[in-house]
């Protein structure tokens, strides 16, 4: 989710020095946070807006290291050769340790046992919008608008996360194509980009994150129609989810905290005490509230079998949507 991912300019007020950034060595006794985007994106902000009360409630320092590009995975794979000492930790999220293991191949680490996984902090769904000017007004009407066009609709994403289409193509396959054939993605350099191109009327749908999407609808924007998660965004309740039409069509970016596999088991306890500790700080829960965000505590052998369990339920996702390796 990566996720939740707010957006950069939603979340500026965090600050960039709510947690340290150097990407040289670990200053003595420092936890080095891995996180799989540049310096100054959404999933980077939101990285340090837990990272701050995490370290106070450790006594020691967090210093983001911030490994972009190739969707998470190098992130993670530092994390995963990384020694068990409790001082490197991944800010883990839906697209390295659940997306990535059917598109990579091979994957250098195992989403489950290359990790000790500490805890799930929070969850969040994307949006599906459509041009103001669509036909389609609700979710009924973009299937019946998808169907009619077939392969000559068209549905677009960032290629800031590998979810947002994985999303979109979710409901393309929820669809089905007959011999019109099935719509066709347009990857986006960035977000705003695939807003304007919707707001002109170039693609059909597109699927973000809900605080982006928002601020552009009306008569010259976007219309939202539905959100991706299990249960109707709390910034914008009026959404049903997509799952009301297609029971099977969930998708939520997740993120927490995880380790190197054979982290000591009091070590392991110590840094889930005090990723329980971030989701009462101010700053934490207003960044949630901005971003569409929820609480979604799960403790590290929860959170273990999580992970297990969504790598599971999207292989068979990812390759039917045409993602991924079969």
């Amino acid at each position: 989710m990566n996720p939740p991912f707010p957006p950069r300019r939603l979340l500026l007020a965090a600050g960039l020095g709510l947690a340290v950034a150097n990407p040289g060595a670990a200053q003595d006794g420092a936890i080095r946070l891995f996180v799989g985007a540049a310096a100054g994106t959404g999933i980077d902000i939101a990285a340090r807006a837990y990272a701050q009360p995490f370290g106070a409630a450790l006594g020691q320092p967090v210093m983001v290291m911030n490994r972009p590009s190739a969707g998470g995975v190098l992130a993670a794979e530092a994390v995963a050769q990384a020694a068990p000492d409790g001082r490197t930790l991944l800010y883990a999220s839906l697209g390295p340790l659940a997306i990535a293991p059917q598109m990579v191949r091979p994957l250098p680490y195992h989403p489950v046992a290359s990790f000790t996984h500490i805890a799930r902090l929070a969850c969040a769904g994307f949006a599906i919008a459509v041009p103001a000017s669509s036909p389609a007004r609700d979710v009924a009407g973009l299937v019946a608008l998808l169907r009619a066009k077939g392969a000559a609709a068209m549905y677009g994403s960032s290629q800031g996360s590998a979810a947002y289409h994985l999303a979109g193509a979710m409901l393309v396959h929820a669809v089905g194509s007959d011999q019109r054939g099935a719509a066709t993605h347009v990857a986006y350099r960035t977000s705003g980009e695939v807003i304007s191109a919707a707001a002109k009327g170039e693609l059909d749908f597109i699927v973000d994150l809900r605080p982006l999407l928002q601020p552009h609808q009306g008569p010259a924007g976007l219309r939202l129609l539905a959100v991706t998660s299990g249960q109707p965004d709390p910034g914008m309740p009026e959404l049903p989810p997509l799952r009301g039409m297609f029971p099977d069509l969930m998708l939520e970016s997740w993120v927490g905290f995880s380790a190197p596999r054979g982290l000591p088991t009091a070590e392991a306890q110590r840094l889930e005490t005090a990723a329980r500790a971030t989701l009462a700080d101010p700053g934490v829960l207003a960044m949630l509230r901005r971003s569409g965000g929820t609480v979604e505590w799960l403790p590290g052998v929860a959170f273990s079998g999580f992970v297990g369990a969504e790598m599971q339920r999207l292989a068979g996702i990812v390759v039917a949507a045409g993602l991924g390796h079969g």
